[in-house]
């Protein structure tokens, strides 16, 4: 960023890099090929990147390994790694709202997935790239009808096992279909993208589902996009979001399910 793009150090949430940097630190367990228990890191990127490139695309490809993202809001860059746990910022009710819940319920077909596969570069083979074994759940196969695959190119991740914890996150994150535009009272205004927030409702206000809205109990949603209202208030839109995403368990891909607000 300070060398390819010109940033000022002085514009980059050095907090935010520092709490990526943690994350991508944390020991994960794992089997190794030979069938043994052992660790490592979360995250890690390993590769080359070449001048004639563009710097954008350089960037893209530091940032696949960690399933992170860059957010720039009023002249800061933010760096957003997910990791197993977050921090909620605010606890929302129907008190904190100006305008009606406008929700979206379970993804079009078309963007379903319900196995992802792809390619890395394996440290084992020579630094070759080589297919890593898909991560695949057989609920959301049987619920879909049939296999929709996502295929992943992970050129900056060396390990099969680091390239199936991003290919279980895509998944999970995918079956997390429910996204929700509002906006907010002006005392919110301190959100920001990638902020966890709950929504605890009663039932009626989301059109008399009943009890079994998942809306009625705290549920998890990240701030997507924040947009300040000329009268103060805040329209922002939340994607469903969940820890068990970022908690790599190999057994555990069969049992996710798409949710539903209704």
């Amino acid at each position: 960023l300070i060398n390819g793009m010109k940033v000022d150090i002085d514009d980059l949430d050095i907090a935010s890099f520092q709490a990526a940097a943690s994350t991508c630190d944390d020991n994960i367990t794992i089997i190794n090929s030979s069938g043994t228990s052992t660790t490592e890191k979360r995250y890690t990127t390993n590769g080359v990147a070449f001048l004639d490139e563009e710097v954008i695309t350089t960037l893209e490809e530091l940032l696949i390994p960690c399933h992170g993202s860059l957010i720039e809001e009023g002249g800061t860059i933010r760096l957003l790694v997910s990791g197993a746990s977050t921090t909620v910022t605010a606890n929302l009710t129907e008190d904190d709202l100006i305008s009606e819940l406008s929700i979206k319920v379970n993804a079009q077909i078309s963007s379903r997935m319900n196995k992802v596969g792809g390619s890395f570069t394996s440290a084992e083979e020579n630094y070759q790239e080589v297919d890593f074994s898909p991560i695949s759940s057989s609920a959301l196969i049987a619920d879909d009808g049939r296999e929709h695959i996502q295929e992943l190119s992970l050129a900056m991740v060396t390990s099969e096992s680091h390239a199936q914890r991003i290919a279980s996150i895509v998944l999970k994150e995918n079956a997390l279909t429910n996204s929700i535009n509002v906006t907010l009272k002006p005392e919110f205004a301190y959100l920001r993208v990638g902020d966890i927030v709950t929504l605890t409702f009663q039932p009626e206000v989301i059109g008399g589902t009943g009890s079994d809205s998942i809306l009625t109990n705290a549920t998890k949603f990240q701030v997507v996009s924040y947009s300040l209202q000329p009268t103060g208030e805040i329209a922002v839109e939340l994607q469903e979001y969940n820890d068990s995403s970022y908690v790599w368990d190999t057994a555990d891909h069969d049992y996710v399910t798409r949710t539903a607000l209704a």
